[in-house]
């Protein structure tokens, strides 16, 4: 769970952490900081040290279409599309490389 998720303040977590406030700052833009302000900042948020460097994982294809199906139903029901019908044929889902990378902070 991020600062945001737990209602810190950006001031609170950097004094938590013992990092600057711009340290902190260059850490939620993706900027470059030493992997030390890094381990602080993840274990003051009690979370693992590689927290914001892991490579986030896709969803599993069986919930990607499980997705299309549901947006299908409701892009149908409100007529956005006609006649758009759910996806049957599960290769037509993502594969796992072709997905983007989803940062949570």
């Amino acid at each position: 769970m991020g600062r945001k998720a737990r209602a810190l303040k950006q001031s609170a977590l950097a004094d938590l952490a013992g990092v600057s406030l711009s340290t902190l700052e260059r850490i939620e833009r993706g900027k470059t900081v030493s992997a030390e302000a890094l381990e602080k900042v993840t274990a003051a948020l009690g979370m693992p040290a590689d927290y914001f460097t892991a490579p986030r994982l896709p969803r599993p294809q069986k919930e990607m279409a499980e997705w299309i199906d549901f947006l299908s139903y409701v892009l149908n029901k409100h007529k956005v599309f006609k006649d758009l019908k759910p996806s049957r044929d599960r290769r037509a889902v993502p594969s796992p490389a072709s997905m983007s990378r989803i940062d949570l902070l």
